[in-house]
């Protein structure tokens, strides 16, 4: 019997896999917590997933209702679940992590103290020092290697 992780469970309920074993094999793989997290965080689901969460329903009874609202609501059609927030990747944070050498926590301070003319010039010594150490690592050879070393 295969491993179920919570993607498996998404598409299962969504209509794209079907259960792979027999209900009593894979109870104890569904995670009613938190299929009822994400589908909550479909609009067209959320009073049933609030609904079903409130009537303390068995492992079986969750799967089948969340199944049953989701194809009453979509049909055959699958919905894009796309809603789990992405990290957003915020460069100029990153950029201040590695100058200073800080944690995310105490970079977002200095984001908001570092001024856009010092912000500035951290870029331009991080675009030179990245140019410069991608030329010489291609440059560099054995002897002066060992010579750095």
């Amino acid at each position: 019997m295969q491993k179920l992780e919570i993607w498996d469970w998404i598409k299962i309920i969504n209509g794209t896999n079907e259960l792979p074993a027999s209900w009593e094999e894979v109870e104890k793989q569904y995670n009613q917590y938190m299929l009822s997290v994400i589908f909550s965080n479909i609009p067209e689901l959320m009073v049933l997933v609030n609904k079903i969460n409130n009537k303390g329903f068995t492992p079986l009874m969750h799967f089948m209702a969340l199944k049953h609202g989701y194809k009453s609501k979509f049909g055959n059609k699958k919905v894009l679940i796309d809603f789990i927030p992405k990290k957003k990747v915020n460069k100029d944070l990153e950029l201040i992590m590695n100058y200073f050498n800080v944690s995310e926590k105490i970079a977002l301070g200095y984001l908001d103290v570092i001024s856009d003319e010092e912000m500035l010039k951290i870029r331009n010594e991080d675009e030179e020092l990245n140019g410069k150490t991608k030329i010489k690592k291609s440059k560099l050879t054995q002897k002066e290697l060992k010579e750095m070393m």
